[in-house]
């Protein structure tokens, strides 16, 4: 009769499945991680949320590669909801500013660029309107109720609301809208007062 095999064996074996199985688990995080990269940071309990630090070019945008940041008129940013697919929100025109437009994954980031600053600068301190494509984003915000450091209705019945893992940025979100809005600036302060300042609205 043959010998069961030892325990040392089946330890061995058991060792080399885990190994194998972990392997797997890291090959497959690696791998979402570059099929959902993004120029700016997702890490927030409901909602995505930049970290506006993306590297970038001042490319023409016909000719820039997607992510890439862009300078663009009023008017050629009235064209990205077309590309997208969905509707872009920002804060209207602050001239002088240089309204840049970052698209990637249909995520569409509007940042104010004040006079003397490039398109791409990794300076995180001037604001920005992120429109995220969310179905249910009005129902996945209001899950964050218990966390909410800042928290008013919007008209229309929408709501805004700020974390306290992201104190600079109020998310925005409406019935029937399967889109979340951020605004981030400088200060929470600064977020909050233009996030109930009407100013936020679809290109």
């Amino acid at each position: 009769m043959a010998n069961a095999p030892g325990p040392g064996i089946l330890e061995s074996g058991r060792r080399r499945t885990i190994a194998i199985v972990a392997a797997a688990v890291l090959v497959w995080i690696v791998a979402w991680l570059v099929l959902h990269r993004s120029p700016y940071r997702s890490d927030p309990p409901v909602l995505p949320t930049p970290t506006l630090s993306t590297p970038g070019t001042s490319t023409p945008a016909a000719a820039a590669p997607p992510g890439a940041p862009r300078g663009m008129t009023p008017a050629q940013l009235a064209r990205v909801p077309a590309r997208v697919g969905h509707r872009v929100y920002w804060a209207g025109p602050m001239a002088p500013d240089t309204n840049e437009v970052t698209v990637n994954h249909g995520n569409v980031y509007v940042r104010y660029l004040p006079p003397g600053v490039a398109v791409g600068s990794p300076r995180t301190s001037f604001v920005t309107i992120g429109t995220y494509p969310q179905p249910g984003a009005l129902a996945k915000l209001n899950a964050g109720r218990t966390q909410a450091t800042f928290l008013r209705p919007l008209p229309g019945g929408g709501i805004a609301i700020t974390t306290p893992a992201h104190p600079a940025s109020v998310y925005l979100a409406y019935p029937r809208v399967p889109l979340s809005i951020e605004v981030y600036a400088a200060t929470p302060r600064q977020a909050q007062a233009l996030a109930l300042s009407g100013r936020v609205r679809a290109v």
